[in-house]
């Protein structure tokens, strides 16, 4: 079905959803306007999905187990939010587009890209996120994330669990808080002071004043280290120095770098 470029208006019917033999679908630069969360969940052959361009709104569509997915194109419309699960079980996606939605917000929520091909591209790019939920990414593997310039200022705990081998592009974002556990166990680290969040000039002025071999035993209320053989410098590189186990990506707002024993609850978060 090819209805793109149509000027057409209004809202689709939900019995839109019977027609589930469509293998492609391109409605894309029209004026529809209205909710389609239901509109395509039981389209089983379909392989493309063009909806860009119009006016639509509410969550994007609901398109969970349609394994013959390859294309998704819904940027440039009025979508508010991505449900749990949305595109879980998308094994043959490639391209999933939700670039420029024409919202204050536009809000993940937990596990919004759960179970998605790490082979597909997610473009996110000229939207308002604030937020990072938990299990956002959960499954990706192989793959790059790519973050940049969307916004967001809070990283909620377990957001990058179920990640593997990825990479994560976090730059042009106002990041000020970060659970503990927002990454894997030893997911942000760092053996050169390179500028991972803006903090280089920070490392530069530890490297100037400190030893390498400086531990919490050698008091300095300024200057702790995270662990046995994780020394300052190190612990600021990497972001870390207050993660009991590595040094993670935790900062705290009295110090920069921090050393002991403190909760690692989900409900705790600390400051960039």
């Amino acid at each position: 079905m090819d209805m793109s470029s149509n000027h057409l208006s209004g809202t689709l019917p939900l019995s839109f959803r019977n027609l589930n033999h469509l293998e492609e679908v391109y409605l894309d630069r029209n004026m529809f306007n209205g909710s389609v969360e239901h509109h395509f969940e039981t389209m089983t052959s379909l392989y493309v999905l063009y909806l860009s361009e119009n006016e639509f709104v509410g969550a994007v569509p609901y398109l969970r187990d349609l394994d013959m997915l390859e294309t998704v194109m819904l940027h440039r419309n009025r979508f508010s939010n991505v449900q749990t699960d949305s595109f879980s079980g998308l094994s043959s996606l490639r391209t999933l587009s939700l670039a420029s939605q024409n919202v204050e917000e536009f809000t993940l929520e937990r596990g919004s890209f759960r179970n998605l091909s790490s082979a597909s591209g997610i473009f996110l790019a000229d939207n308002k996120i604030s937020t990072l939920p938990s299990l956002v990414f959960d499954g990706r593997q192989n793959t790059r994330i790519d973050l940049q310039n969307l916004g967001i200022t809070t990283i909620l705990p377990r957001a990058f669990d179920g990640t593997a081998n990825v990479s994560i592009l976090l730059n042009g974002n106002r990041v000020h808080t970060v659970s503990p556990i927002a990454f894997p166990q030893g997911a942000v680290r760092g053996s050169n002071c390179t500028d991972y969040a803006g903090w280089s000039g920070r490392c530069s002025e530890i490297a100037e004043i400190i030893d390498c071999d400086q531990t919490c035993s050698n008091v300095n209320p300024y200057i702790y280290v995270a662990k046995d053989n994780v020394h300052a410098l190190d612990a600021c590189c990497a972001f870390g120095g207050g993660h009991a186990n590595s040094a993670n990506l935790v900062m705290d707002a009295e110090s920069s770098i921090r050393c002991g024993n403190f909760s690692l609850s989900p409900l705790n978060s600390y400051y960039l």
